[in-house]
């Protein structure tokens, strides 16, 4: 199970830039400041915290899992 660990990480990794890429471009691209903060609220928010989540389960030091799932519920 350990084996499968890194990979499943590096996926949540991929994903949480793909949302943080989403963000940015929807803050490049949309026409006025409303629809830029909802790009940037919700899709950069939920890029971050995937890749929270990837570091909780790549690390092996239960304070830093710790730290990272805290990050994600604040």
């Amino acid at each position: 199970m350990t084996d499968v660990l890194p990979y499943i990480a590096g996926l949540l990794l991929i994903v949480g830039a793909a949302f943080t890429l989403t963000a940015s471009l929807g803050m490049l691209r949309l026409p006025d400041l409303f629809t830029r903060m909802h790009a940037a609220s919700k899709a950069g928010t939920l890029g971050s915290c995937v890749m929270l989540l990837a570091l909780a389960l790549y690390a092996s030091d239960l304070s830093v899992s710790g730290r990272a799932v805290v990050g994600v519920l604040f």
